[in-house]
């Protein structure tokens, strides 16, 4: 014979715990008056939280790019094409430019 330990309904005490009386339908005293006061101010307080302008600016702008596709599919095919036909050209002094931005950008503290 098998004997469930995980649900004995005891508290540390070794007494039965209100929810087990209430299981069990044995009648439980109600909650002092503190008690009742303190468990109804807890359920009336509330959170809040202010986003600051540099906040919603940031949120404004995720939005805006979560509405934009995540690649310029006309673009690719312009380039394609381009390389495909011969006409496309590299600006190397652009794109030497570019890089070192990139890196001066990268390398900021």
């Amino acid at each position: 014979m098998a004997i469930n330990v995980n649900n004995n309904l005891l508290n540390p005490a070794g007494t039965r715990s209100s929810e087990s009386n209430e299981r069990r339908g044995d009648a439980v005293a109600p909650p002092k008056a503190d008690q009742a006061q303190t468990s109804q101010a807890s359920t009336t307080r509330t959170d809040s939280v202010n986003l600051s302008a540099e906040g919603k600016s940031l949120r404004q702008i995720e939005e805006k790019l979560a509405s934009q596709p995540d690649i310029d599919q006309d673009k690719v095919a312009r380039v394609k094409q381009a390389i495909a036909d011969g006409s496309y050209q590299v600006d190397a002094r652009k794109l030497a430019e570019n890089l070192y931005s990139l890196e001066t950008q990268l390398n900021k503290p």
